[in-house]
């Protein structure tokens, strides 16, 4: 077992009330304790499931409505608690709205790497990223980017489809690109958590989904060389793979035992997928596998009951998709929690998210490429021609 990710929660609160949001207990202005931050990493910097390096992801609401001053102090613990000198990459994913050359400067003189939610243009964008009052947030947004642009920090950003975007290929292509943002991912309205119902279930979803990525990526690939999507490379790459040895399958991180660990901010910990933390289900004792304050070690949790119990759930997941499903190889079995928030069950196989965001998008991207030469890493910030 090895840690790669740790998601740490610092406080459930959020200044933004987002129609598709997961996230439960999100008027909650608790944060987590300092002691238990100083806990956390004096765990994690001394586990020898933590090999070389750990990235450590501020998640959860919105995790700048702590403050800087929170930050500042919790840089400092880390200084103090790595005692072996490991590499620590921190990560933040932020709606943007509080950034001001305060935070920037924070941010970027303890380089963190930074992720901005944003949902394409202002109208789009608006219709599901409103404040609690019902205000739209783009311009906000738009204005900690530009800040955090001044201080030599370029956000990557995460732009969530609805039904109504898959309708506008066109206008968020053009939004991203007339605004330079260099990298975008795209994440698809799940059915999870606190999030029941999502726009994409119905008869039409796979028709509009396909056409959107289908013009999405025709738009792109004159630009390929100044933009990212995450979409694209990564299936390109899982497909070079591929090609090179057919007995590849794509690794999941989601599906290793304590390869994330998701860090609530009462110190409860949970594993595999991050969107685990906070399901209040009576199974598996809501996906809690331990508590930061009773351990000694983090090794302790390999041991513990609860893990095993869902360990073996995950493992029967990942096997029943890799006997069904054709797409095993491009996928890996992920997307837990939406088996889980779907079906009720981790015994389960397709879900709305892997239905779209790897079954069709496969099948379209392997038709798209199937003349075309991949980007690699090497055309990035040079001119190439469609």
């Amino acid at each position: 077992m090895q840690t790669k990710l740790i998601v740490l929660q610092p406080t459930p609160l959020c200044n933004l009330n987002c129609s598709y949001c997961y996230l439960p207990n999100r008027r909650d202005p608790s944060k987590m304790e300092e002691s238990l931050l100083e806990r956390v990493f004096s765990l994690a910097l001394s586990s020898s499931l933590v090999q070389g390096e750990i990235e450590f992801l501020w998640h959860a609401g919105e995790p700048l409505t702590v403050g800087v001053s929170y930050f500042d102090r919790a840089m400092d613990l880390i200084s103090r608690t790595n005692v072996r000198n490991l590499r620590v990459l921190n990560t933040i994913q932020t709606n943007a709205i509080l950034i001001n050359d305060q935070w920037a400067h924070f941010l970027a003189r303890n380089g963190f790497a930074v992720g901005v939610s944003l949902d394409g243009p202002g109208w789009i964008h608006d219709a599901k990223r409103r404040r609690w009052s019902g205000e739209g947030t783009h311009g906000q947004a738009m204005r900690g980017v530009e800040t955090l642009r001044r201080h030599g920090i370029f956000p990557g950003v995460i732009c969530v489809l609805t039904r109504d975007s898959l309708a506008h290929p066109e206008e968020i292509f053009n939004f991203f690109l007339d605004n330079e943002f260099e990298a975008v991912g795209f994440n698809v309205e799940e059915v999870e958590n606190a999030h029941t119902v999502s726009s994409l279930q119905h008869e039409r979803a796979v028709r509009e989904y396909r056409n959107f990525f289908g013009r999405l990526f025709d738009l792109w690939w004159p630009h390929r060389a100044v933009m990212k999507i995450r979409e694209f490379d990564d299936f390109g790459q899982v497909f070079l793979n591929y090609l090179k040895d057919p007995s590849y399958v794509r690794p999941v991180l989601e599906t290793e035992p304590l390869g994330i660990m998701t860090v609530q901010q009462n110190g409860d910990i949970s594993t595999f997928s991050p969107e685990f933390a906070g399901m209040e289900v009576a199974e598996f004792g809501s996906f809690v596998i331990g508590n930061a304050w009773s351990l000694s070690s983090l090794e302790e949790l390999a041991s513990v009951a609860p893990l095993k119990e869902i360990l073996r759930e995950v493992q029967a997941s990942v096997d029943l998709c890799h006997s069904t499903c054709e797409y095993f190889s491009v996928c890996g079995g992920e997307f837990l929690s939406n088996k889980f928030s779907e079906h009720g069950t981790l015994r389960a196989t397709e879900t709305s998210s892997c239905l779209l965001h790897r079954k069709v998008l496969a099948s379209l991207l392997i038709e798209k490429l199937g003349s075309r030469p991949w980007p690699f890493e090497s055309e990035r910030n040079s001119h190439v021609d469609a």
